[in-house]
């Protein structure tokens, strides 16, 4: 691994050079992350690492139309082979079999949505 690419990440270049954090027991990690197991970083550090990286949170993606959404669930190729077998269930006469993948592919995307 290349670790000029890592090191724009971290100011200290111990921390670009492990790139396996799951295999450091916790106390390896703290000291290559030059923090404390008992009390965390220094409120100085937690600034810093949040104005550099930003907050440690999960993107939402803003809600859309409830019905595009739902349209957008049609993109999935194993949605389209649903579809496509409830119809040919249907011209062959199995009406039961299409009614059947029918409301698989619906609760598919219902559940989906969620």
């Amino acid at each position: 691994m290349d670790t000029r690419s890592s090191l724009s990440l971290f100011d200290d270049p111990r921390e670009a050079a492990i790139t396996d954090y799951w295999s450091k027991s916790p106390t390896e990690l703290s000291v290559i992350l030059g923090t404390s197991l008992q009390d965390g970083f220094t409120s100085e550090e937690a600034q810093k690492r949040l104005r550099r990286f930003g907050p440690n949170s999960l993107y939402e993606r803003p809600g859309g139309d409830p019905l595009t959404d739902f349209a957008r669930q049609f993109k999935s190729p194993l949605v389209l082979v649903l579809v496509f077998a409830a119809v040919v269930a249907g011209v062959v006469g199995e009406v039961h079999d299409a009614i059947i993948i029918g409301i698989i592919v619906l609760a598919s995307c219902f559940l989906r949505r969620q």
